[in-house]
């Protein structure tokens, strides 16, 4: 190709990588630390205190300052897409960044290749896709590693180094050092690396100058960072003795980081892996042996960085992982070692007879493209990671009836994700808490669990992590009873995980939870039939005029009891939905047991009866009599002082008492 030609690829290049990044951002649903990140940029939190009080011990609020600052800049509330502008902006930076450095110091072809490769990536895609910390890692470690070459570069040709690039190379390494804990090791490796090639490189006269402005850098560098190091120490401590440490086990991990660095866990990752190992060692090896004058410094200092680098991130996850580890702590080696992949295969296609450097360079990309671009573009069909939280909220709305309380098999979902995509019509909660397994097995929960869908209290149940299965085996009780089952699968996240695209190791277990989420419920039909059927003259619904409320003995619930409580809540006005089950009108007594906890709340039911709840008191009210119409009846309650004094009313139970005189006429 020409060089115009070229750089219009490059360009091409870039723009798809952009795209990539950016299209259909707000798809996915959010999770963990992007809700953090969310609900911190929708309070308007302090940065000042954000910084002063960070809310974890074992991360730098380095990135959730990223999404606070975007959210004020950037019209409109925040969102999904909103939240990741920023981190899929750091993705293309690093790709461009990249590209950049590698086509001044070697060509537009090795520039054409990186940029595909490191754009295509669907580690890097999906990284540069979420609001999180690794994106932001890449691309500081990028800069730091990229930096780091060039000093090692100009080192090794005996030139002398200016206050301009030292005071750089602390810059990068303090915003490195903020992005993630895992990316301190690298650092450190490239400041020893840095102080050798001064001591062994560089003549007296100017060594004792490189080895004063190194100390000074580390100097600075350690007063930056004192306070977070300290913290990680005390985290370190905490896990080491909680055993909580998160990630997978060290040995699946560790043989699969290269594989998924450059294509996937599969076999285009496998065979670049071993291709481009064989390549680098053998290239390395013959240019080393070659006159001082003849040799690549360039290509020499970015192996060796990109070999520490690994070594580094290796033998630190390995130290403080305490036997579990993640891919994505291994980020901040990626882009440099792409960079230095793509240099040796750029140098590996410069070496071939005849017409072999430009077919190879040709063919390489075509081969990066052919196997990236489909797993690419379905990482930007995601809808969760892996769990479809926005799927799930509009099946529940569309398909159960309004006021309808769905359980769900994770304590922490009602108030993290599922209270970010709670449903408008029905209610996710939970029975008790079911983590850790002491406490799952201590409150009974499968009993528990049980008894509150029967009572009524509950109309359907999600199976969503499929909890304690290895040690109490399947909870096959919701399939014998409920009358409908629904499965809703994450088929993007399953696609992507058969061919070895996800990174998180619970995804490819035999049973892995979240990937297959199985929804069990009963439409009021199917509970007036199975209440009809088992002699029950009435059957009480609560429709959405009353909101559920849990309350319990923890500082979650805006109510605490002493017990875990399930309520509806009566505030201006409400409606019961009474069915009278026989074949005849009825009158028969309405029960309300209920609770003002904030004072006296006067209650007027089916329009014409009263009664005052005290405050504070669990009371019965016994009101009617009324007459029921067989089929649905509709018993009106209402708060006549509501416009002065708005405090709830928390409903119990409502039940039916039949009047006997009216229940034995014909």
């Amino acid at each position: 190709m020409g060089t115009r030609t070229s750089w219009i690829v490059l360009l091409g290049v870039l723009l798809a990588t952009t795209w990539l990044r950016f299209t259909d951002l707000g798809r996915s649903a959010a999770r963990t630390d992007e809700i953090n990140f969310l609900m911190q940029a929708a309070r308007g939190q302090s940065l000042l205190d954000l910084w002063t009080n960070p809310p974890w011990l074992n991360q730098i609020p380095f990135a959730d300052s990223i999404a606070i600052a975007w959210s004020r800049l950037r019209p409109g509330g925040p969102d999904e897409r909103s939240l990741r502008e920023p981190f899929a902006l750091l993705g293309c930076l690093t790709v461009a960044g990249s590209v950049v450095w590698l086509v001044r110091r070697r060509g537009l072809s090795a520039g054409i290749l990186l940029g595909l490769w490191l754009g295509l990536l669907p580690f890097h895609v999906d990284q540069s896709r979420e609001a999180y910390y690794y994106v932001l890692a890449m691309a500081c470690a990028a800069g730091l590693t990229l930096h780091t070459v060039d000093m090692l570069a100009r080192l090794r040709d005996g030139q002398s180094l200016s206050i301009a690039t030292y005071a750089a190379w602390t810059g990068w390494a303090a915003l490195t050092c903020l992005s993630h804990m895992g990316t301190w090791a690298v650092t450190a490796m490239c400041w020893l690396m840095l102080l050798w090639a001064g001591v062994w490189g560089i003549p007296a006269p100017r060594r004792t100058r490189h080895l004063a402005a190194m100390s000074w850098v580390a100097v600075l560098t350690g007063i930056f960072m004192f306070r977070w190091v300290w913290r990680a120490f005390a985290e370190l401590q905490r896990v080491s003795q909680a055993d909580g440490h998160i990630g997978g086990a060290f040995a699946w991990v560790a043989p699969r980081v290269l594989p998924f660095f450059t294509a996937g866990a599969n076999v285009f990752g496998i065979l670049a892996s071993l291709l481009l190992l064989g390549a680098g060692v053998r290239l390395f090896v013959l240019r080393m042996r070659r006159p001082r004058d003849e040799r690549d410094c360039v290509y020499e200092a970015l192996t060796m960085v990109t070999a520490a680098g690994f070594i580094a991130a290796y033998a630190y996850v390995a130290a403080v992982g305490g036997g579990v580890a993640k891919v994505t702590y291994f980020s901040a080696v990626l882009p440099v070692f792409l960079v230095w992949a793509a240099y040796t295969l750029d140098l590996v296609a410069a070496g071939l007879p005849g017409r072999g450097p430009a077919v190879m360079r040709l063919a390489l990309p075509c081969l990066i493209a052919g196997v990236l671009a489909l797993p690419a573009w379905m990482t930007t069909r995601l809808e969760g990671r892996p769990v479809p939280y926005k799927r799930i909220r509009d099946w529940l709305d569309a398909n159960l009836d309004p006021g309808s309380v769905v359980l769900i098999d994770r304590w922490f979902e009602p108030w993290n994700e599922m209270a970010v995509y709670a449903p408008k019509n029905v209610t996710v909660t939970f029975s008790v808490p079911d983590e850790p397994y002491e406490t799952y097995r201590q409150l009974r929960w499968r009993d528990v669990t049980e008894d509150m869908i029967e009572q009524g209290r509950a109309q359907g149940f999600i199976r969503l992590v499929r909890k304690y299965e290895s040690q109490d085996g399947l909870w096959t009780w919701p399939e014998t009873y409920f009358a409908h089952r629904e499965v809703i699968t994450n088929d993007v996240f399953i696609w992507l995980r058969d061919r070895g695209y996800v990174t998180d190791d619970s995804a490819y277990t035999s049973n892995p939870g979240r990937l297959v989420i199985e929804i069990f419920y009963d439409l009021r039909e199917d509970i007036v039939a199975r209440r009809r059927a088992a002699g029950d003259r009435f059957a009480v619904f609560f429709d959405k005029t009353m909101r559920f409320e849990k309350t319990g003995p923890m500082g979650i619930f805006r109510v605490q009891t002493q017990q875990f409580m399930d309520w509806r809540v009566l505030e201006k006005s409400g409606i019961v939905d009474v069915y009278n089950l026989t074949d005849t009108a009825r009158r028969a007594r309405i029960r309300v047991r209920g609770v003002s906890p904030a004072g006296v709340k006067a209650v007027v039911g089916a329009g014409i009866h009263r009664f005052e709840f005290g405050g504070g008191q669990l009371q019965e009210w016994v009101l009617g009599p009324v007459n029921l119409e067989t089929g649905l009846n509709a018993v009106s309650f209402t708060d006549p002082g509501w416009e002065r004094n708005t405090r709830p009313l928390f409903i119990q139970s409502v039940d039916v008492l039949p009047e006997p005189e009216t229940d034995e006429s014909p």
